[in-house]
C-alpha cells in the first residue's frame, strides 16, 4: 500500500511540475503579431515545410534508385529555390568518378584488345589523352589510383567475373571498382 502512494505522489508530483505547451498561445499568437517586414523570412522557414521536395530535401531517392522515380504532384510548383546540397553534389562527384573509371577500363580493355600482346603504360596513357574524360582522370588522380588498384589485382579475369557474377552496386566512395565496371561495360 505504501508502494502505491509513493507512486501516486511521484505521478502528481511529475503531472504538476510538467509544463504543458500551449500551441495557440505560444507560436499562433506571435505570428499574428509578426510586423510586415519579418513575414518574408518567415515563408523561407515555412514554405518548406508545407511543399518538402523529397528529390532535394529528403535525399531518400538515391536508396530507391531501381524502383519508379516518386511522382510529384505540380510539375512546376511555386517555391523557394533550393540551394544544391553538399549531399547531392558529392553524389554527383561520385558518379562522375565512376563514370570515369568505367571508361578507363573499357579503354584498358579496348587497348588490349587490338594489341593483343603486351604494352606499356605509356602508350595506354597517350590513347587516353584522346578521351573525353581524360581530364577528369587526370585532375583527381583517378589513373593513378586506379593504376595502383589493378597493379594490386595484377589480373582482371573476366572469364572467373562471368561466372560469378553477382549483383553489382556502384561504389559510394568513387574508387575503382572492376566488378561493377565490368558490369556496366556489359550492360552497354
Amino acid at each position: 500500500l505504501a508502494d502505491i502512494y509513493k507512486e501516486t505522489i511521484a505521478e502528481s508530483f511529475s503531472l504538476s511540475l510538467a509544463r504543458y505547451y500551449d500551441f495557440e498561445q505560444e507560436i499562433l499568437a506571435r505570428l499574428e503579431r509578426c510586423d510586415q517586414s519579418v513575414i518574408p523570412s518567415l515563408w523561407k522557414l515555412l514554405n518548406p515545410l508545407f511543399r518538402p521536395n523529397p528529390e532535394r530535401n529528403l535525399n531518400i531517392l538515391s536508396l530507391f534508385e531501381r524502383q519508379t522515380r516518386l511522382k510529384q504532384d505540380e510539375e512546376n510548383v511555386e517555391g523557394l529555390a533550393v540551394p544544391e546540397l553538399d549531399e547531392d553534389a558529392e553524389l554527383q562527384r561520385v558518379k562522375q568518378i565512376n563514370e570515369a573509371n568505367t571508361v578507363f577500363i573499357r579503354s584498358i580493355l579496348e587497348y588490349a584488345s587490338d594489341k593483343r600482346a603486351g604494352f606499356r603504360f605509356g602508350e595506354l596513357f597517350a590513347c587516353l589523352k584522346e578521351q573525353d574524360v581524360f581530364d577528369l582522370l587526370i585532375d583527381s588522380d583517378l589513373v593513378f589510383k586506379s593504376m595502383l588498384k589493378l597493379y594490386e589485382m595484377s589480373v582482371i579475369d573476366i572469364k572467373a567475373w562471368k561466372a560469378q557474377h553477382d549483383e553489382v552496386v556502384a561504389n559510394a566512395t568513387g574508387e575503382l571498382d572492376v566488378p561493377y565496371c565490368l558490369y556496366c561495360i556489359e550492360a552497354t
